[in-house]
């Protein structure tokens, strides 16, 4: 983040399905030096929609202890993957 007011906002498309998107225009997500790439493991898979801005994580399981969490500038929040739609 660049400033103290830059952050994500996710928006849940499905329980296992979540849309990561910067707030602000002129960051990039990064990875060892370069603009980030799609990756997967053996819990979840990152494909990069919209180069530097924007991702797509898909769950490859469910879990009742997963907290995931994101930055809005100070702050952090919580995901509630049982509410549909955008979260701030």
């Amino acid at each position: 983040m660049n400033t103290p007011y830059d952050g994500a906002h996710v928006t849940v498309l499905d329980s296992n399905t979540l849309k990561v998107t910067l707030n602000q225009w002129g960051s990039w997500w990064m990875y060892n030096y370069h603009g980030a790439k799609s990756y997967e493991n053996d819990l979840f898979r990152v494909e990069i929609t919209d180069v530097g801005h924007e991702y797509i994580l898909h769950l490859k399981a469910h879990s009742k202890n997963i907290a995931i969490l994101f930055q809005h500038g100070d702050w952090w929040s919580q995901v509630n993957l049982n509410r549909m739609g955008e979260q701030w």
